[in-house]
């Protein structure tokens, strides 16, 4: 069984990165049925509800991921793990950011960025800042924005995270389109 629900959640995980919502959904979700209630795999539970959260997310059904992100927070809170509480906040700050509700989106953020500097893990640092990046981008904060966008993306680039490094060029040719700058946009 512990092979099977790790193969589940690096699935799920794998179709997310993949954009795939619906293969992250089965994957998810078949991998919830190996863990339901067997207290040994809390841990790998929290991480296949997180997954099935994320394509839900994909799929445009914030309101719903918003309830299941509460009820998966206070789920984890006994287990003071603060990589996965910042994750949760993350998720739910872009849910927040897809909602159009930037300055809740922000609050989470600020939220998560604390509670990962506990972890101090430092690609989770860094993915929570390039988001904070972008939601400030919708805030008109385009300094601070700049700012956490390059060194996001320096960071990625050093790593050869290229999906995150994409991730991140999209949001700085954004903030150029934003201020007139077509060229560097382009580019």
């Amino acid at each position: 069984i512990p092979l099977l629900v790790r193969y589940f959640t690096l699935r799920a995980s794998a179709a997310l990165q993949l954009n795939e919502a619906e293969q992250a959904i089965k994957a998810a979700e078949k991998g919830l049925k190996y863990v339901k209630g067997k207290p040994e795999f809390k841990a790998e539970q929290f991480q296949l509800q997180l997954r099935l959260i994320q394509a839900l997310l994909m799929q445009g059904k914030n309101q719903l991921v918003l309830s299941q992100l509460d009820s998966l927070l206070e789920a984890t809170e006994p287990f003071n793990n603060p990589s996965m509480t910042a994750e949760l906040l993350l998720v739910k700050a872009q849910a927040y950011r897809d909602n159009r509700e930037y300055d809740i989106s922000m609050a989470a953020m600020m939220s998560s960025l604390e509670v990962a500097k506990q972890a101090d893990d430092q690609v989770l640092l860094k993915r929570i800042s390039s988001n904070l990046g972008a939601v400030l981008l919708n805030l008109n904060g385009f300094d601070k924005a700049e700012l956490l966008l390059e060194q996001s993306y320096l960071f990625f680039k050093q790593r050869k995270m290229s999906f995150n490094q994409l991730l991140v060029k999209m949001d700085i040719a954004e903030l150029a389109k934003k201020r007139g700058q077509d060229k560097k946009a382009i580019q």
